[in-house]
């Protein structure tokens, strides 16, 4: 059995990692809900909604 790390997060953030290209940047996602995610130039992420 193979030891694995697993991470569940928000799709905002393969939302925003396709825009950016891994760079800081801000994707904001609408429809029935919403939200706001970004991340700055120090590696620190912030969210709105979702």
């Amino acid at each position: 059995m193979l030891n694995r790390r697993i991470i569940v997060a928000n799709d905002a953030i393969n939302a925003l990692y396709a825009g950016t290209y891994g760079e800081p940047g801000i994707v904001q996602i609408a429809g029935t809900g919403s939200i706001t995610y970004g991340i700055n130039e120090e590696g620190k992420a912030s969210r709105i909604g979702g």
